[in-house]
C-alpha cells in the first residue's frame, strides 16, 4: 500500500528511508499524460528535473514567479523553458519572453527563440530573426 504523506517524495533526493519510500510510492503506477516523471530541484548548482508526477503546467506555473530575491533566476528561467517547450508554442514563447530583453547570447538559444516564436505568432518574432542574423553574421566575420 502506497504511504499516507506524500510530501517526502516531492524535493527529497538522499538514499535511504526516504528513497525507499518513493520507490515503493511510485510502484505500479501509470504515468499520466502531461506529467513530468519526478521532483524538481533547484539548488546552487543547477536544475534538475527528476521524474515526477507532478502536472508540467503545475510546475510550469510555480516557477513563473521568481524566488526571493532573484536567487537561482537563470536556472529558473532555464527550467522554465526547458517544461515550456513541452508544453507547447504558447508555453514556450511565454517562457523565452521571461528573459526579454537581456537574453543569452548564445546561438543555440538565440535560434530556439527565433522558433518559438514564430510558432506562436509572438510579435517580436520579426526582431528575434533579424537578431538570429545579426549573430550568424557576426559568428562568421570572427570564425566561430
Amino acid at each position: 500500500t502506497p504511504p499516507t504523506r506524500t510530501f517526502s517524495r516531492r524535493f527529497s533526493g538522499g538514499e535511504g528511508r526516504g528513497a525507499r519510500k518513493r520507490r515503493r510510492f511510485s510502484r505500479g503506477r501509470s504515468k499520466r499524460a502531461g506529467e513530468i516523471p519526478g521532483p524538481c530541484r533547484i539548488s546552487s548548482s543547477g536544475v534538475s528535473i527528476f521524474p515526477s508526477r507532478w502536472p508540467r503546467r503545475t510546475l510550469f506555473d510555480a516557477l513563473g514567479d521568481p524566488f526571493a530575491a532573484y536567487v537561482l533566476d537563470e536556472k529558473r528561467l532555464t527550467a522554465l523553458v526547458q517544461i515550456g517547450r513541452a508544453l507547447g508554442p504558447e508555453a514556450h514563447s511565454s517562457a523565452i519572453v521571461l528573459w526579454e530583453p537581456h537574453v543569452p547570447w548564445e546561438h543555440a538559444f538565440l535560434a530556439e527563440r527565433a522558433d518559438a516564436y514564430r510558432r506562436a505568432g509572438h510579435p517580436f518574432a520579426d526582431r528575434v530573426e533579424r537578431e538570429l542574423a545579426e549573430f550568424a553574421r557576426a559568428a562568421r566575420r570572427t570564425g566561430r
